[in-house]
């Protein structure tokens, strides 16, 4: 088994076949032997009944009809007949025991009427239902006893959210399913402090990008151009990479058995996030405060980047002494801007319901006053773009002349660091989990997926920017990132020849995860999930459908995919929104559609999306990360006839 699956701790009598479709249980239930013990308890005691009313009718009807009479028995019906039957027989034989005389009792009258009674089908079934009840409540009753002391099924994983959630751990192996868990939630709380890490060195698309960048070249990725001729420099078993616009990246490892026809393993996400832009010229104020412009880039839920501790970062374009321009990274790492909310006296009680914003004058952040720009010798110099405090702070930032700086693209953030949170350290508390959640596991299943010699096909992460505004764009989806790819790569290495059909060759063996947030089940509002799919945290990782394709998955993409975590014993959910409620989109769709490759949607579940501070869970990156994992390192190996 290759090391990727050393990440699943694995218990001694767990099933990795089991499949979890419910809350979490160290245990199974007990209702079916239960059942089972009820009905051969019935069976045995009602053929017993009805033996002991047949020797009580058979004498009470010899006491009734001394006559030659002939006897009338109903054979005929079954089951509920014969229990009919017998309580008439009852019935009777109580009435003719009370009222028979002494003197009307014939004992070979009595022996005629049990033989006749006796030698019916149903009367000599009777034994052999005996036998049928008996067997019956038996095997309940074994049933019963192996499911309480047998061990449990679950998972590690479901074992882990068992020890969260409180349930089966007093059970007589509670100590060893109490270390398990421990072990698991410690592996989950590792992970996900890496990701934080990550989040808090990446506050924008570019700074993403670069983190990207310094991960791979630390685990011996090279650095390739678009400008030049990669065909020297491939081989099987290297690993490279390229970036676009220094916010878009593609990093992948050409399997030791490569061929150009054997197709790839792509996982695809995003590295933008909602947020506010500075303007092109954003110098602007009122009421003696120094104001900066901004643009809503995408759809944040704006009205929660109110009364936070903001700071800018992103691209700058500085002018060199030698004239030639240079694009640095810039981040000022400490609050320095403020949209500060109106005070509750100040509106009427319909604005306060309703909490509208007007996006072009609500939500312009103030920098500083006037008058301490003046004080601090920041005067205005000229009819600048900006105000001039802030292209100061920018340049003794980047230690240059703030007339040399030409341009930037500047995104605001929050200062609050992301922090692993929650009082038992489950959740992550973070700003752009949607979508640098997915750029870090799929960073992670690049550099640690082993196994890479033996590999037949290529692996590839493809990091776009733009998604959150259409992805049409130099650097997004819909960008020749994947082309581009695709084509170099379905070459001869050594030769360079390229042969037409190679290409779609290559793409019809191909796969790509589609990474993205998806939506937990908000337990303040349920109502907003379909009542069969509510994605929970810590329940693993989601797989999101929709049937007007705003999302990329098919039964052949989800069922590779559930056959893998199957394998693997790592969870999954199903997601798919109401009638009634209008469904996102991702980069599935658009790749799906510029590539020709099967795709598959999915996500960590999520709440607080596109909040300046969203909200996810511990173990659920864990799930993702091994997931990953396994697509680069067995998804070659699998064999899927689908007929085309």
């Amino acid at each position: 088994m290759s090391s990727t699956v050393s990440l699943l701790s694995t218990h001694p009598d767990c099933d990795p076949s089991s499949r979890y479709d419910g809350p979490y249980r160290t245990h199974r239930p007990v209702s079916t032997p239960v059942l089972l013990a009820v009905v051969g308890a019935a069976v045995f005691c009602g053929t017993a009944m009805l033996r002991q009313t047949d020797s009580l009718g058979s004498q009470a009807f010899a006491v009734r009809t001394t006559s030659a009479r002939p006897l009338v028995y109903n054979t005929q019906g079954g089951a509920v007949k014969v229990l009919q039957s017998s309580i008439r027989r009852a019935w009777t034989a109580a009435e003719a025991t009370r009222n028979a005389p002494p003197a009307a009792y014939d004992p070979e009258h009595v022996q005629s009427s049990y033989s006749m009674i006796h030698t019916t089908p149903t009367a000599q079934a009777q034994p052999w239902l005996s036998l049928w009840g008996l067997m019956v409540l038996a095997l309940g009753a074994a049933f019963f006893v192996r499911r309480i002391f047998q061990r449990p099924r679950a998972g590690p994983h479901h074992m882990a959210m068992a020890a969260v959630a409180g349930e089966g751990m007093m059970k007589p192996e509670g100590d060893a399913l109490r270390a398990q868990a421990a072990a698991e939630m410690g592996k989950g709380k590792e992970v996900a402090q890496r990701m934080v890490d990550f989040i808090n060195a990446s506050p924008s698309a570019f700074h993403a990008t670069a983190t990207c960048v310094q991960r791979l070249e630390a685990n011996g990725f090279e650095k390739l151009s678009e400008r030049e001729i990669w065909t020297p420099k491939l081989k099987a078993g290297g690993k490279y990479y390229f970036t676009r616009n220094n916010s878009s990246i593609v990093a992948f490892a050409i399997g030791g058995k490569y061929q150009p026809q054997n197709g790839f393993k792509i996982i695809g996400a995003h590295t933008d996030s909602p947020n506010l832009q500075v303007k092109p010229t954003s110098a602007c104020g009122a009421a003696g405060f120094q104001q900066v412009s901004v643009a809503t880039y995408g759809g944040g839920l704006w009205h929660t980047w109110f009364d936070r501790d903001l700071t800018v970062a992103g691209r700058v374009v500085v002018r060199l002494p030698d004239g030639s321009l240079e694009t640095q990274l810039v981040n000022i790492e400490k609050p320095i801007l403020k949209v500060p909310n109106i005070a509750i006296h100040l509106q009427s009680a319909e604005e306060r319901l309703a909490f509208k914003i007007q996006k072009e004058n609500h939500i312009c952040p103030i920098l500083c006053t006037a008058v301490a720009a003046r004080l601090q010798g920041h005067d205005d110099r000229g009819p600048g773009k900006h105000h001039n405090v802030l292209m100061d702070a920018l340049a003794l930032k980047l230690g240059c002349n703030p007339a040399d700086i030409v341009d930037f693209e500047l995104s605001l953030s929050d200062t609050q660091p992301a922090t692993v949170g929650g009082l038992f350290g489950e959740f992550v508390f973070s700003p752009r989990i949607d979508n640098l959640a997915s750029c870090f596991c799929a960073l992670e299943a690049m550099v640690t997926a082993p196994d890479l010699e033996d590999d037949t096909q290529c692996r590839a992460i493809v990091l776009f920017d733009n998604e959150e505004v259409g992805s049409e764009s130099y650097s997004g989806a819909g960008c020749t990132h994947l082309t581009t790819l695709v084509n170099r790569l379905t070459t001869d290495f050594g030769s360079g020849e390229r042969h037409v059909e190679d290409h779609d060759i290559a793409l019809a063996h191909s796969l790509i995860f589609s990474a993205d947030g998806a939506h937990a089940v908000h337990p303040n509002y349920m109502e907003k999930h379909h009542a069969l799919h509510r994605p929970e945290m810590h329940k693993g990782v989601v797989l999101k459908f929709n049937v007007n394709q705003r999302y990329a998955t098919s039964s052949v993409t989800a069922s590779v995919v559930r056959e893998m975590a199957r394998r693997h014993n790592i969870p999954l959910q199903d997601f798919s929104v109401g009638n009634d409620t209008p469904c996102g989109s991702t980069i599935g769709p658009i790749t799906a559609t510029r590539l020709g490759v099967k795709t598959i949607d999915m996500g960590i579940a999520q709440l607080s999306m596109h909040s300046i501070r969203e909200m996810c869970g511990t173990m659920d990156i864990l799930h993702m990360c091994q997931l990953f994992n396994v697509f680069f390192t067995e998804f070659h190996k699998m064999r899927l006839n689908d007929n085309e």
